[in-house]
């Protein structure tokens, strides 16, 4: 996979049971002292990856999180911009009917054509029609193309205005050029983390990757720009490039049985629970960390639901008028939320993970609002 970054594979093929397995034999050997020289060597290569692996689970966690908040940044972008480009209901409306005029009068002129074709036995003049008819052939195929555009702009504003309006508490701060000055410093983000997995699963230090970070730069962008592309975007693309480049007549028939159209087809459990690593590791499921991983979900999950099951019983009934009287409260916890992963150190989320990270960073400050309370307390007293 073009799109798949060295590291993912090394990460996919560092995990295989083989891998593991030769891993176990040579730390065998070293414990019992009768590993040789070469082995020596390649023991400890895989045990700096080994080591490194944690480090590596942390960044795609993180980088997950990333996506996530790159999709919505620039998903409301899109949504701003193309507002902005998208005709009033009034005006489609005018082009519809123009097209469908200028339709009406091709195809009368068409009929017109055809009757003189039928009449006239001078073959230049029976070719010079001709032309003339696929010119118009050609021209009814244009205003066809653009009619049917018009039909599903005309549907998706008549749609948004039966929808109920939502403000985002998530972006409402932020202005359009805001919006997209967040898509490409996430965009640069990942691949900040793409360059720190990759040289983890080289099995280099902490210490010798912060050398490469700070000699990081950020690849600068104009207006002109397009915006980034997700890897959801990214594997749509190549998608839809493969369907391109199939020849039907050589496309051969496979075993399988294909699903019935308009049915859903079987969702796999771990695809289920895990819908990202799925879909970046496909062989993570077959493997022992992939069955560990859903063993651990489904227990918590049921811990979960038992404990949810508690609170809902104790639970006072809230009057949805409560919910109205503090809209700030509301809106606060929507963008607490929704955090800005940029201000997170990289090797220190591949260190502690990102929960950590955050926890940590909460503390701190909290600390420093106990400070500043402090002094003010202070100052007051000294007045």
């Amino acid at each position: 996979m073009k799109d798949k970054k060295r590291w993912e594979d090394w990460y996919e093929k560092f995990k295989e049971p083989s891998i593991q397995d030769k891993y176990k034999k040579l730390e065998e050997k070293v414990i019992n002292k009768t590993i040789s020289k070469d082995e020596y060597a390649e023991y400890q290569k895989m045990q700096k990856i080994a080591n490194n692996i944690p480090k590596v689970d942390n960044l795609i966690e993180f980088m997950e999180k990333l996506e996530s908040e790159f999709e919505a940044y620039k998903e409301e972008y899109k949504t701003r911009t193309n507002k902005g480009n998208s005709k009033s209901l009034e005006d489609l409306e005018k082009d519809m009917n123009y097209n469908m005029q200028k339709q009406d009068e091709l195809i009368a002129k068409r009929k017109e054509i055809n009757k003189k074709i039928a009449t006239i036995t001078d073959k230049e003049e029976v070719l010079r029609l001709q032309n003339e008819k696929e010119d118009i052939n050609q021209e009814l195929s244009k205003l066809r193309f653009q009619a049917d555009k018009n039909n599903i702009e005309f549907a998706r504003i008549k749609s948004e205005e039966n929808e109920p309006k939502q403000i985002n508490t998530k972006f409402y701060r932020y202005s359009d050029e805001e919006l997209r000055t967040k898509c490409f410093k996430i965009s640069s983000m990942i691949s900040k983390c793409n360059m720190v997995a990759t040289n983890l699963m080289k099995g280099l230090s902490v210490d010798s990757i912060q050398v490469k970070l700070e000699n990081w730069e950020d690849k600068k962008f104009t207006a002109k720009t397009p915006l980034p592309l997700s890897r959801a975007e990214k594997l749509k693309a190549k998608a839809e490039k493969s369907q391109a480049n199939a020849i039907p007549g050589n496309i051969k028939a496979s075993n399988k049985a294909t699903p019935i159209s308009g049915l859903p087809t079987q969702i796999d459990e771990f695809e289920e629970k895990f819908p990202r690593l799925a879909k970046r590791f496909p062989k993570l499921k077959d493997n022992f960390l992939g069955k560990t991983l859903l063993k651990v979900k489904n227990f918590f999950r049921s811990e979960q639901e038992l404990e949810e099951e508690n609170k809902t019983r104790k639970l006072p009934n809230i009057k949805s008028s409560t919910l109205q009287q503090n809209p700030d409260k509301k809106t606060k916890k929507q963008n607490e939320l929704f955090r800005d992963y940029l201000k997170y150190d990289v090797l220190e989320v591949a260190e502690k993970g990102v929960e950590q990270v955050r926890a940590e960073r909460i503390e701190r400050k909290k600390e420093e609002v106990k400070e500043s309370k402090l002094k003010e307390e202070n100052n007051e007293q000294t007045r």
